[in-house]
């Protein structure tokens, strides 16, 4: 890079009107009224201080930007944020808006297009195109699968374009291990770059943040892709036991049961925020769930800030999983296209005649506004109570011990007024820009239907969301509360009891 400088220069400009009258009081106030900054290319981190008189939250929808802090309490208040490097040789300007008592207070950010020398910035000369990171939680039931998979991205790995990476973390019934995957003219290699000498929790958010710091420190890249691969179950809380984790199983003993440790999806969230703060500096294109029911609009609205696209199935995936011979492809893709992930896992499917696969792509940048939407669309529903027969669901098993995981869209159909709905709709289909389903997926839950759920393709919209209502699970409510969602999709604020 020619001679860059990370220094920041913030420029008092002007205090931009905000969305309120002028004869009220601001519940944000700016120090020394800076609320517009003019910064370098390359410069990747700055911060906004302010005295805030109730508790507010800060969006934006600029992919560029990262807010790493993005809510807090009355009194004096620092939000942190992470640019990206500006390489595209034009300025670009980006906007923070900060809510409080339900006005909006935009803060501008201006990135010039040269550093304090006067020079397109430009990334290093040897530093790859995109770093993916396949983190394999197979401790479990799962065990036999994860091989395979290894062998399929091998098969796969010389469709990689040249200036790439890719690296596979592994936990299965062996010490962990950090794989690196690569060509060598034509033939497919696989060099053990990491061994681990004793057994790792790797469901254990400090151990994942080991990974993606060993990854990233020894594997720069421009871009960053990952794919987290285990057992799934949602948002919810994670515990010891089976019936109630998020994503991963790790029973601690290298055997194949399904009962260990889990991670929250709060957690995960926690540590690819600082992974994005402290070292790339940048979003991940994507974020991939090779695990059950991951695309729930909790988990996306959670892991908002952490990626441009989430990528998953809102049921159950097939025991083979993705098709990695088919994903290197989208993987590796200069410009990343989540459309062309969506649709290599689906279209391995098509035909097939033991599994199905249902996926969809949420757009990170969207998923504010279908938050508001959602919110807005709820505060009109006067009663809550329906038939589950009416409704769309994915949690096929009755006795399971997940929770019913409403199709969002088959909800909101039923629940709004047609005016309400096709409002509503808008926000969501700018949120879920790409989903694509077999007629019907496997399920491990349902013998009595041949193992097959049906999908309904007229409603389907690839997103599952929870309703809180008669649970006997007193804990996923209380859980459900801590989410982001929770307060942003209006559930804080009427009454869903």
């Amino acid at each position: 890079m020619k001679n860059v400088s990370r220094i920041l220069i913030g420029l008092s400009i002007f205090l931009l009107a905000s969305c309120h009258h002028d004869d009220q009081i601001d519940s944000i106030r700016f120090t020394n009224d800076i609320s517009s900054f003019n910064i370098y290319a390359d410069v990747t981190n700055t911060q906004i201080d302010f005295e805030a008189d109730k508790a507010w939250t800060a969006t934006t929808s600029n992919d560029w930007i990262t807010i790493t802090t993005a809510s807090g309490t009355t009194g004096s208040n620092t939000l942190k944020v992470t640019l990206s490097i500006n390489y595209t040789g034009v300025s670009r300007t980006g906007t923070i808006n900060i809510i409080c008592d339900g006005d909006s207070y935009p803060v501008t950010i201006i990135q010039s297009a040269v550093n304090k020398n006067g020079e397109i910035p430009e990334p290093e000369p040897n530093i790859a195109n995109r770093t993916v990171l396949a983190y394999i939680i197979a401790e479990n039931s799962l065990y036999r699968f994860a091989k395979d998979d290894i062998d399929e991205m091998m098969q796969g790995i010389t469709n990689m374009p040249d200036n790439n990476n890719m690296l596979v973390y592994v936990d299965d019934l062996k010490n962990p291990r950090i794989l690196r995957l690569y060509k060598n003219g034509t033939t497919a290699c696989c060099d053990t770059v990491y061994q681990y000498n004793e057994n790792k929790v790797s469901t254990d958010p400090a151990v994942f943040e080991k990974v993606l710091d060993y990854v990233i420190d020894n594997y720069p890249a421009q871009n960053y892709g990952l794919v987290m691969w285990s057992h799934g179950d949602g948002w919810l809380p994670a515990t010891i036991k089976i019936d109630t984790r998020m994503i991963g199983i790790d029973n601690g003993s290298d055997t194949s049961s399904d009962t260990g440790p889990e991670m929250d999806i709060t957690d995960m969230a926690s540590v690819l925020s600082d992974c994005i703060a402290n070292k790339t500096k940048t979003k991940f294109d994507f974020i991939l769930f090779d695990a059950c029911f991951m695309q729930g609009v909790e988990v996306a609205y959670q892991l908002r800030n952490c990626a441009n696209y989430i990528i998953g199935s809102p049921t159950e995936i097939p025991g083979p999983g993705a098709p990695y011979h088919k994903m290197i492809i989208p993987f590796f893709a200069r410009t990343f296209d989540a459309s062309s992930m969506v649709d290599a896992y689906y279209s391995y499917y098509i035909n097939n005649t033991d599994y199905g696969a249902a996926m969809s792509a949420f757009k990170c940048s969207e998923l504010e506004n279908f938050a508001s939407a959602t919110a807005t669309a709820l505060k009109t529903i006067n009663n809550f109570t329906f038939s589950n027969y009416d409704v769309f669901y994915y949690c096929s098993d009755p006795s399971s011990s997940l929770p019913y995981y409403y199709d969002i869209n088959s909800f909101m159909k039923k629940m709004l007024t047609d005016v309400n709905y096709t409002t509503w709709k808008k926000a969501l289909d700018a949120a879920i820009p790409y989903k694509e389903t077999t007629p019907w997926v496997f399920s491990t839950g349902i013998g009595i239907h041949g193992g097959k759920w049906t999908i309904d393709t007229n409603i389907y919209c690839g997103a599952s969301f929870y309703l809180p209502k008669n649970t006997n699970k007193s804990s996923w409510n209380t859980f459900f509360k801590t989410l982001d969602w929770y307060n942003a999709a209006g559930w804080s604020s009427i009454n869903w009891q």
